[in-house]
């Protein structure tokens, strides 16, 4: 172990002079005290593989006075500073900077994994801090560790929703091109049966339906921009409508091209009645707002239609 240094009084001596040996002298008791520290662990250690199973307890407070938590606190910084000899001391000292802390500040630094004390110790000046302020130093770590766990924990499950939400769009996209394609197919092959065309017709529209369900779930802000596109497509099939019953009659083979957009028209007033039904569950004054935009496109088709003679 250290000696320390005594060194004779003279005349010289100035104040700079004896705070020099005091910290040198602090530095020394600090360095003893945790070298005994380390040395009772060792040998609290090596007596309690001695000591009959369950006299432990009595062994400490008759024979040694020490209580539990003191006695464990000994043995744990043997453990960690002095199991492999002098690892902390002399020349080959594998950790200096914890080899000059008191036996306190080195006992709060078994909080932290023995591969983080010593930078902890190096970056926060631990030497040169007091025992309240290292726990609040350590603290602060634990507590920047459990955000940042928890930032990467919302970041991986934001990436996972972005990715599920990304893969619903390209079913809900991929069905409607389906549903287009159908519907593609009925209007280009006016021979098919209307039986048959109702079928094609109702199965594309269930899934151009179910897609547009999925939409409606992700929020109901978006209802707004469904409802006009809804009404831009309710207009442009009118205006198909308008302008087929112009030209063909009943009997022409155009007559299926008809009957397809007239039975798209009464499902899509029933789909828009059934959502506007539930947007004005969940918010009254939003169901009020496209309630008027509906009535206003059903004035709008009556008009047209009555301007057909």
């Amino acid at each position: 172990m250290s000696e320390i240094i005594d060194v004779p009084m003279s005349k010289q001596r100035d104040i700079a002079t004896v705070t020099t040996e005091i910290r040198t002298i602090t530095s020394q008791a600090q360095r003893l005290i945790l070298e005994y520290a380390i040395e009772i662990g060792r040998r609290l250690t090596e007596a309690k593989t001695m000591v009959p199973h369950g006299e432990w307890g009595r062994y400490l407070r008759e024979e040694v006075e020490f209580s539990q938590s003191t006695a464990n606190n000994f043995m744990r910084i043997f453990e960690e500073y002095g199991a492999d000899q002098g690892c902390l001391f002399g020349a080959e000292a594998k950790s200096q900077t914890i080899g000059n802390l008191p036996y306190t500040k080195a006992l709060k630094l078994l909080a932290l994994p023995a591969e983080e004390r010593e930078q902890f110790a190096q970056e926060n000046h631990v030497e040169d801090i007091s025992v309240r302020e290292l726990d609040k130093l350590i603290k602060e770590r634990d507590e920047a560790l459990r955000a940042r766990a928890a930032a990467e924990a919302q970041a991986q499950a934001a990436e996972k929703k972005a990715d599920s939400a990304s893969a619903a769009e390209k079913k809900a996209k991929d069905e409607a091109k389906d549903a287009k394609a159908a519907l593609k197919a009925a209007k280009d092959n006016p021979e098919i049966p209307a039986a048959m065309v109702d079928k094609l017709r109702a199965e594309a529209e269930a899934k151009a339906t179910e897609a547009a369900g999925k939409k409606y779930q992700d929020s109901i802000g978006a209802a707004e921009q469904r409802a006009a596109a809804a009404e831009a497509a309710a207009v442009a099939a009118q205006t198909k409508l308008d302008a087929a019953t112009k030209q063909l009659s009943l009997s022409s083979p155009e007559a299926a091209e008809f009957r397809v957009y007239f039975n798209h028209v009464q499902e899509d007033i029933n789909r828009i009645c059934g959502c506007l039904l539930k947007i004005k569950t969940a918010n009254p004054e939003l169901g009020d707002k496209l309630r008027r935009a509906v009535l206003a496109l059903a004035d709008k088709v009556k008009a047209d239609v009555s301007e057909i003679k």
